[in-house]
């Protein structure tokens, strides 16, 4: 969509009907409106903003919406109209007309008012056909929500980064990018999704016992997963904070102050180090305890065990020559394996029932107290070796406890040589690192929690998904819910991994152009990136490697970014709309400004451009520069008046 047109009547300095042509050349798409200070120029993009959202959306003052001028001119007890009259052409060259009028009357006491009911008007026609509800047009067509990313203040671009924090541009670009409208979808299928949770549980209440505490415990997995996030933003955040002070304490303009610092990295790094080596060995010792704890406690009855046992083999009955059951056997069959008769032969059956009587009963299970003698052996063995093993382990813990005991004094004596330094800027660094380096620990901690809580909550749901489907496999009515149910889920579940894959790209997109654009912008050529993270907090690397963060940046490069990061979300906003800018320069050098002309017309290009410029800023040298791109331009010109200024749009003929 391109602007045609612009009429403004009785709209503050603008008395009578002012009317601007915009260019529709792509080749010439600049329009530039020129004016002093105070002439009007933020009122022409104010006319635009009430005329489509019936609110002035930049720089707004106290005073009334209406004509000075004419509120004197007029008679006690008329009226007069302020009317606004957009006109523009879509990408089907449709030509739409946005039109609001808001009636004033002028009481005998010569007081205003205005009639919201009588005689304020907002309107569209397409092609001159009225349009049917023409705020929801506005919203589909062109969003107040994504305004500002059309329709800007250059002025305030810079401070862009400093009065926004990155959870409000992810805002921002989660409204400009539609994305809302993914998030209806998911609330829906929730709602749907508990809507038929609720008819389980009319059908059968047993079952819907177990439907409800499904919801409720993805409810509490919803919920810490927010806390989780929040508390890894919140970890990064002091992180980097961390990494800053840090940074800061080393450029201090002391050798001191800087050896002691990286002297007390080292030793933090050693000191993780160190607890890992005694976390690792304190579980070697607890696992070793684990094992040997069941010999050491049963020592006495394997002891005595392995006594009776070497007994058994030093009277040869293990292994066992032969067992007593055997030689039973033997005599109640009344045979010997030699194949005598014992019946006939007395004194082999004899020799036979003496044996028998000098074999022990033990005999029988020979085999298995050898097996086991030999087991008993082999743990008691491994007693030998517990006290050297326990001794050795335990030094090398007491060891390394030291070494933590004296690096952590050590770290406490930098420290507070450090605080104790005449650098008040040093002191407060250096709470600020310990402050931060608390708050790390804390929420890796709190990480660390949740992640549990979440991963144990998840199981218990497949647990008692697979319940309540068993439930429901025995009636047919509930059978039918439970399929609805899956469905409902596994969109709810496709709908959301779908949303989190949009963000990503979305955001690499973003980063891409918002560095594309940039670089086009940097006239130093001082950087090599831009980089974008997950909560829209951006940064930029320089070519010696230091990275800064927005604010860190002149008020050029600031502005450069700023229209650079606004470019790029104009662009994966899906809406094809003009670009308004207001005072683009700001208070930017004559190098800077000349630069912007320069790369201003392939910076944005196949977009409709108007600029609403100072004379400062649209010197005679930014005018050549930009001369080739310029289809229309403007003069606001004031005249003074008994009752107030009055601006006169003229243009300047080519």
């Amino acid at each position: 969509m391109i602007l045609t047109s612009l009429k403004v009547k009785n709209f503050r300095q603008y008395k009578d009907e002012v009317r601007i042509d915009f260019t529709k050349d792509p080749e010439k798409n600049f329009t530039i409106l020129q004016g002093t200070n105070g002439a009007g120029k933020t009122t022409l993009l104010n006319a635009i903003t009430w005329c489509l959202y019936g609110e002035e959306l930049h720089n707004v003052t106290d005073d009334p919406i209406y004509n000075e001028i004419v509120e004197n001119e007029t008679e006690r007890g008329g009226n007069f109209k302020v009317k606004v009259e957009v006109e523009a052409l879509n990408k089907e060259n449709d030509v739409i007309t946005f039109k609001r009028e808001l009636q004033f009357f002028k009481e005998q006491n010569g007081k205003i008012f205005d009639s919201i009911y009588d005689g304020n008007e907002f309107s569209i026609y397409k092609n001159n056909d009225p349009v049917s509800h023409p705020t929801l047009y506005v919203d589909s067509n062109m969003p107040k929500d994504i305004e500002e990313y059309f329709f800007f203040d250059g002025e305030k671009l810079e401070d862009y980064f400093r009065e926004n924090t990155g959870s409000v541009i992810k805002k921002s670009v989660f409204e400009i990018t539609q994305l809302k409208l993914l998030q209806r979808l998911i609330n829906h299928l929730d709602e749907r999704r508990r809507y038929f949770g609720k008819k389980v549980r009319d059908i059968s209440p047993n079952t819907g016992a177990i439907e409800q505490q499904i919801i409720l415990k993805e409810d509490s997995i919803a919920t810490n997963d927010d806390l989780l996030k929040k508390a890894i933003k919140q970890r990064k955040i002091a992180e980097k904070k961390i990494k800053k002070y840090t940074n800061d304490l080393k450029r201090v303009d002391s050798t001191d102050i800087k050896n002691l610092q990286i002297e007390r990295e080292r030793l933090k790094s050693e000191l993780k180090e160190t607890d890992k080596d005694i976390d690792e060995l304190e579980k070697e010792k607890a696992d070793f305890l684990l094992e040997m704890a069941p010999i050491i406690l049963t020592f006495p009855t394997l002891k005595k065990t392995l006594n009776e046992a070497d007994k058994l083999k030093e009277k040869g009955f293990i292994p066992a020559k032969y067992k007593k059951k055997f030689l039973e056997d033997l005599i109640e069959e009344g045979k010997c394996i030699c194949g005598i008769n014992l019946s006939e032969n007395e004194e082999c059956k004899k020799h036979l029932e003496d044996l028998w009587e000098k074999t022990s009963v033990l005999t029988n299970i020979g085999d298995e107290i050898g097996t086991e003698h030999a087991s008993i052996e082999n743990l008691l063995s491994k007693l030998k070796n517990f006290r050297e093993k326990q001794k050795r382990i335990g030094k090398n813990i007491r060891r390394l406890k030291k070494e933590r005991e004296d690096k952590g004094k050590r770290i406490k004596e930098i420290s507070l040589l450090i605080k104790d330094s005449e650098i008040d800027k040093v002191n407060y660094i250096e709470e600020m690192l310990e402050e931060n380096e608390r708050l790390q620990k804390s929420k890796m901690r709190e990480e660390l929690n949740l992640e549990s809580e979440i991963k144990s909550a998840t199981k218990i749901v497949e647990k008692l998904k697979a319940e309540r489907d068993k439930e429901m496999q025995k009636n047919a009515e509930l059978e039918k819910m439970k399929n609805i149910l899956h469905f409902c889920e596994k969109s709810l579940s496709a709908s959301k991994k779908l949303k989190e894959e949009l963000i990503e790209d979305i955001r690499i997109r973003i980063e891409k152009t918002t560095k594309e654009q940039f670089l086009k912008l940097n006239w130093k050529e001082s950087f090599i990136d831009v980089k974008i993270d997950d909560d829209y907090d951006v940064t930029v690397i320089r070519k010696s490697g230091r990275i800064s963060d927005a604010n860190g940046l002149s008020a050029g490069e600031k502005l450069a970014l700023a229209l650079s990061f606004m470019a790029a979300l104009n662009e994966i906003s899906g809406f094809d709309l003009p670009i308004v800018i207001d005072t683009p320069m700001g208070r930017l050098d004559k190098e800077i400004k000349l630069n912007i002309a320069k790369v201003l017309p392939k910076y944005l290009e196949n977009k409709q451009i108007t600029l609403l410029v100072t004379g400062e800023e649209y010197s005679p040298e930014f005018r050549h520069k930009l001369s080739d791109r310029v289809g229309k331009e403007y003069t606001i010109e004031v005249t003074q008046t008994k009752y107030g200024n009055k601006s006169e749009v003229v243009l300047h003929e080519s």
